[in-house]
């Protein structure tokens, strides 16, 4: 699949167009004097592009969204439709950010190949150093001969879940790509050199920097680090980010900081039981193909209908058997029926576990929202969004 995704780049690196004319670029170009030098550089070599698969690297902090609205308001000025992807929903959702219509790369993938009705269309794909290899290469196949592409990402972020590196290979193989280096997020000169030495790599010396700014706090005993951290969230739930390496750090975390709110009158003490469904994220597409991979009371949601089953796009089925050695799933459906099926045959699953939580008045909840096959999160004030 590698081969096939460098050659289905190579073989639109000719084409007899640049994305938009030297007339919408100059006047897309002109009416946004805001953008710094390293931005406009990328704005002016993706509008000149003539190859049909292009890419956008940068590191976070470069104003990337700020870039992809102006590629954006460009793109459609030279009549282009322009939709987003990403590999997880909250990517989509900060793609959306600029303007851009966006759903998740897997949603666009389930529903299928579209038929080509001549338009032309700029796919804009998001943190595409998360996307696998499988998922590029079936991107890729289903482009018709009117559509561009944007892959969007960092070969230093984490790489996918599933198997592959296809941003990076592709840029090993010669994708014309644009390069955002300029950080804009950080005010602070401190914090800046900080974040330039992330970018770089360098990992340890930035830790120190860190620290000789008096900015790290260490803390030996695994009680007093969970007491401080919910006591440094409660103190300014808005611009508090709380990393956990594990789940179980993370429940008990979250745990400490609702008490350490409620303590505060920042939620309210009454608790009330809400059944919530967590995704097996553990689950690559590949897993999702076979029986063993599921378990007994795992709830499953459908993004396709199957004829074969009967089972519809957007159903809730419940497992109740699995039979690994015939690869059969059985899931019971809302009326109570049984369907027992071969997962291979079943695209579009998605697999949950339901589990009880304690919400409280106050709690922030972000909820994903799937309408129309479009996936967006908001949070929902019961409220911090901490609580997941």
């Amino acid at each position: 699949m590698e081969k096939a995704i460098i050659a289905g780049m190579q073989q639109g690196n000719h084409g007899d167009f640049m994305l938009v004319s030297p007339q919408v670029r100059i006047w897309t170009e002109d009416r946004h004097p805001e953008l710094n030098a390293s931005q406009l550089r990328a704005v002016d070599e993706i509008f000149l592009a003539r190859e049909k698969i292009v890419g956008l690297e940068g590191v976070a902090g470069t104003g990337k969204t700020t870039t992809l609205t102006i590629i954006r308001e460009g793109a459609k000025s030279a009549g282009y439709h322009v939709e987003g992807f990403a590999p997880t929903s909250r990517a989509a959702q900060k793609l959306a950010e600029a303007g851009i219509e966006t759903s998740t790369l897997q949603q666009h993938l389930a529903y299928g190949t579209r038929p080509d009705a001549g338009e032309k269309r700029l796919y804009v794909l998001d943190e595409s150093s998360l996307a696998s290899t499988r998922q590029m290469h079936e991107f890729i196949q289903r482009l018709h001969a009117n559509d561009r592409v944007l892959l969007v990402g960092d070969t230093r972020q984490h790489e996918s879940v599933e198997a592959g590196r296809p941003f990076a290979q592709l840029q090993e193989a010669g994708m014309k790509t644009a390069k955002l280096d300029e950080i804009v997020r950080q005010h602070d000169p401190e914090l800046k050199y900080v974040v330039e030495q992330l970018a770089r790599g360098e990992v340890r010396q930035a830790v120190a920097s860190l620290d000789d700014q008096g900015r790290v706090r260490e803390y030996t005993g695994r009680e007093e680090r969970i007491a401080a951290i919910a006591k440094e969230y409660a103190r300014s739930p808005q611009s508090t980010l709380v990393v956990s390496p594990d789940n179980r750090s993370r429940a008990e975390i979250n745990q400490r900081i609702h008490r350490e709110l409620q303590s505060r009158g920042l939620v309210n003490r009454v608790e009330y039981a809400i059944k919530t469904l967590v995704p097996r994220q553990e689950m690559t597409g590949a897993d999702r193909t076979w029986a063993r991979q599921y378990q007994v009371d795992d709830i499953l949601r459908y993004l396709r209908s199957s004829q074969e089953t009967g089972i519809k796009k957007g159903e809730y089925t419940r497992v109740v058997g699995v039979d690994a050695q015939k690869n059969l799933v059985t899931v019971v459906r809302a009326d109570g029926s049984e369907q027992t099926y071969d997962p291979r045959r079943q695209m579009g699953v998605i697999a949950y576990r339901a589990q009880e939580r304690e919400f409280s008045v106050g709690d922030r909840i972000p909820s994903r929202l799937m309408t129309t096959g479009r996936s967006s999160e908001q949070s929902a004030k019961l409220g911090p969004s901490w609580k997941s």
